[in-house]
């Protein structure tokens, strides 16, 4: 993601890249705990006068905005869901998973039987009428995440009456189709997504947000 951050940096925002512990290395809900813990600690660095150990209740100068390619989207989404708004002010999540189910979670992603009771705990059941905004940018097809997983959160946050926005995109590979063909080792947004993120992020940290 480092090739976001750049994208986000030029544009005039601060930003935070944020790692977590993959399930091959740790037990969910381990990736969504340094998601928390970081999101906790950037909120301690924009509080005025960074005080350490500062009341959580005390305003931040800066909105926070979560966002995350594929698992780092379900991860953005989760843990929004789970914070809510205004705290965080918008999610952003590129071909991000929205929901699991056992047969789905055990089968086409691979993850261990035990880790299913906290990945129930997915976007799509977290969303309710406190939740932030949503860009969900998904290509379609996606033989990695079906486009289906962004049509369902955004069918969701519409029967919530909270903001989502779904952009759909033509995609030409076998996989997320997100980044530029061959760049490498960070890769670059497409054009005509970071486009569309650059604008979504700006308004939603704006004065005229939801």
């Amino acid at each position: 993601m480092n090739g976001v951050c750049r994208l986000l940096q030029r544009s005039g925002c601060r930003v935070a890249n944020v790692g977590y512990r993959l399930m091959t290395e740790s037990p969910y809900p381990a990736a969504l705990e340094d998601v928390l813990a970081a999101i906790d600690a950037v909120e301690d660095k924009l509080r005025p006068g960074q005080v350490e150990g500062g009341s959580p209740d005390e305003p931040i100068e800066t909105p926070v905005v979560l966002l995350g390619a594929s698992a780092g989207g379900f991860l953005a989404m989760t843990a929004g869901f789970r914070l809510g708004y205004p705290r965080v002010a918008a999610v952003v999540s590129l071909s991000g998973p929205s929901d699991f189910y056992p047969g789905r979670v055990r089968t086409r992603y691979g993850i261990d039987r035990s880790a299913e009771k906290d990945l129930l705990n997915h976007p799509l059941a977290l969303a309710d009428r406190g939740s932030p905004p949503v860009l969900a940018i998904h290509g379609d097809p996606d033989d990695l995440v079906p486009f289906s997983q962004s049509e369902r959160i955004a069918t969701r946050m519409g029967e919530l009456g909270r903001p989502c926005e779904l952009r759909r995109f033509d995609n030409a590979s076998p996989g997320h189709g997100l980044w530029i063909d061959g760049d490498r080792p960070e890769p670059d947004l497409k054009p005509a997504l970071a486009s569309q993120v650059i604008d979504f992020v700006l308004r939603s940290a704006g004065p005229t947000r939801p």
